[in-house]
């Protein structure tokens, strides 16, 4: 199931860079000029007895801003008798002048950075965020290890990696080690169905900041919809945390289970918002709205057929129209862009085409057009918007069949109830097929 998943979703939720990209910014600023001044560690040529080292697993709450809303993961490595330690994490990347190109494509390369410890937790604070270590419980032979690895992991010819939200992030590789350092025991303990699809749990995290969360609803396509299983889930940091608190492990083989969590200290409680167990329920609301905003144009076209020597409401229709062409039309345009010119492998045949495409960006232009008196651009929207309302129809007729199986709803009930909205508006009086020339003056 595992391998069928990575499958489907290769390099998905790329869209999604930007959060873990703006998120570790400052702090690879902050951590940069430490970063080129980093000696090697103790550790580092593993000449340091495991029973010397801590290794913990520190996990930084979502915050409440776009960047922070998935959270993040750091490891933790200290040697107790000299009290050196480093925090290790996978979120740096480079801000050079081509990471828009990179981003654009879908294909951003972050790497792992050593970082100084207190400094790093007292910044996550001052953010406002919460700061949880855990002390792992591993065997001195898995301790050496890591910290080795870990240390070899930063070297510049080593340490880079393409991220990916779902699959290969700040919490993904964290949890591969722990694993590593367990004998396999985390997967085989999490090779459980998970509750929520990736689509779900992304919901869950963003659901909070409406809008972000439909941008985000839209843009992905159905390979967010797969069962996944709780070891997937683990792209999340809170998802790692929970599960590595809660397992037990043979740490010696032949030996008693034992948890793997030693001890669990939280450094900040920041107090802020609680991430829901289940993604809110929000197709109500979007499906209000939908509804409001296409009888919104139902009632000013009918406004401006009553009243076709005003300028106010030939205006004031042109303009609700070219703002509901940047609001629908404008993210369809992007959508379809971006994928057939990136790599962002979310976006590949996204039913949400249907509901929204290049055409329908064409109403923004055309709105500004009819607001400013151009007679024939009451011509050109009907058919815009009659093809964006009939292609929304036809999504909704083949939703029954198998290979249209993208959960899709909040855009659905959003946007279509708009499109058709201005599609009856654009014949409401199919005898004016031109608006009445503006007054001169």
């Amino acid at each position: 199931m595992t391998q069928t998943v990575a499958r489907s979703v290769r390099r998905a939720g790329s869209w999604m860079v930007l959060t873990g990209v703006v998120a570790t910014l400052v702090v690879t600023l902050a951590g940069s000029t430490a970063e080129a001044q980093v000696q090697p560690a103790p550790w580092a040529d593993g000449g340091v007895p495991g029973q010397e080292l801590t290794v913990k697993l520190v996990t930084f709450g979502p915050g409440d801003a776009v960047p922070s809303f998935f959270g993040h993961t750091g490891l933790v490595v200290k040697h107790d008798p000299t009290g050196r330690s480093r925090l290790y994490n996978y979120g740096m990347f480079s801000f050079d002048g081509a990471f828009l190109w990179k981003f654009a494509r879908g294909r951003l390369v972050f790497w792992v950075g050593a970082q100084p410890v207190e400094p790093t937790y007292r910044f996550y604070k001052r953010m406002g965020r919460d700061v949880r270590i855990q002390v792992l419980n591993l065997s001195a032979e898995a301790k050496e290890e890591m910290a080795t690895h870990l240390e070899w992991k930063i070297k510049k010819e080593n340490r880079t990696y393409v991220y990916n939200h779902y699959l290969d992030n700040c919490a993904t590789r964290p949890r591969d080690l722990v694993d590593e350092s367990v004998d396999g025991a985390l997967k085989e303990a999490t090779s459980k169905p998970s509750d929520w699809t990736f689509r779900g749990h992304t919901r869950r995290y963003a659901g909070h900041s409406f809008w972000m969360m439909m941008v985000m609803m839209f843009l992905e396509n159905d390979t967010i919809d797969r069962p996944i299983q709780q070891w997937d889930a683990m792209f999340l940091p809170d998802e790692l945390e929970r599960h590595v608190q809660s397992l037990t492990y043979q740490k010696h083989p032949g030996g008693p289970e034992v948890p793997l969590v030693e001890k669990r200290r939280i450094y900040y409680d920041a107090g802020g918002r609680t991430i829901p167990d289940a993604p809110p329920t929000h197709w109500p609301w979007t499906l209000g709205l939908g509804l409001l905003a296409g009888l919104a144009a139902v009632a000013g076209r009918h406004w401006r057929t009553i009243r076709p020597e005003s300028t106010w409401s030939r205006m004031g229709y042109g303009l609700y129209t070219a703002w509901i062409g940047l609001f629908v039309g404008m993210p369809g345009l992007v959508l379809f862009l971006m994928s057939v010119l990136t790599d962002h492998e979310v976006t590949y045949w996204n039913e949400n085409l249907y509901l929204s495409h290049p055409v329908t960006a064409a109403a923004l232009p055309l709105g500004i057009a009819l607001a400013v008196g151009v007679s024939a651009a009451n011509r050109w929207l009907r058919w815009v918007w009659t093809v964006t309302a009939a292609s929304g129809v036809l999504l909704v007729c083949l939703k029954p069949l198998p290979m249209f199986d993208q959960q899709n709803l909040l855009s659905i009930t959003l946007i279509l109830p708009i499109t058709l909205g201005f599609a009856v508006a654009s014949w409401w009086r199919s005898l004016y097929w031109s608006e009445p020339e503006a007054p001169k003056t």
